[in-house]
């Protein structure tokens, strides 16, 4: 997995050539995956019956945890640091099958602790949430709520009718009792 500039693999070792001792370690001991599908019921006037809409897939929250040892992991967990602090949307690429299609990611969560008994020995977790634009769907669903808006504004407009009140009077503002009165007219 690689986030930004920052690779984390399920386990890569840089030896010294020379002694042979491991020089740098990082590992993935985890991960965790959740994704999920918004489904909208909607109830049909008039019926015991429903119709389900899949709004699609939400965006997938994902976590690993694992170690960065080695005389450059404290620069690599204060660069991840620094990524998180600003919040910004990152480059992500793996190669694990569930997390494949995942492009962007925002971090939600880190935590990091210094292993007792090592000199720069870090475990750490994450915790991801892919970041999907939304901006191209919400162009293509304006118009639609403008026309459905539209269209509830005319069946509003048919179902409503509307009631005249009168009273008919005399030039001295007497009511005309058994007096009768018709209006007439379209529907405009």
């Amino acid at each position: 997995m690689k986030i930004d500039d920052l690779e984390f693999v399920f386990l890569k070792h840089v030896r010294d050539e020379l002694s042979g001792p491991v020089r740098d370690l990082r590992s993935i001991e985890s991960v965790w995956i959740s994704d999920k599908r918004d489904i909208v019921e909607h109830k049909v006037l008039g019926s015991d019956a429903s119709v389900l809409q899949d709004l699609g897939r939400r965006s997938a929250r994902f976590a690993f945890a694992g170690e960065f040892i080695g005389p450059d992991a404290r620069n690599a967990i204060e660069r991840l640091w620094q990524k998180f602090q600003a919040g910004q949307i990152l480059p992500f690429s793996s190669n694990i099958v569930g997390l494949s299609g995942i492009t962007q990611v925002a971090i939600e969560q880190l935590d990091f602790e210094e292993m007792a008994g090592g000199v720069n020995s870090f475990r750490y977790r994450i915790f991801l949430r892919e970041w999907k634009d939304r901006r191209p769907l919400l162009q293509r669903m304006l118009p639609l709520a403008d026309e459905a808006a539209e269209a509830v504004e005319e069946e509003i407009e048919d179902a409503v009718a509307t009631y005249v009140t009168a009273k008919l009077v005399d030039a001295g503002r007497s009511s005309i009792k058994g007096a009768e009165s018709r209006i007439l007219g379209g529907s405009d």
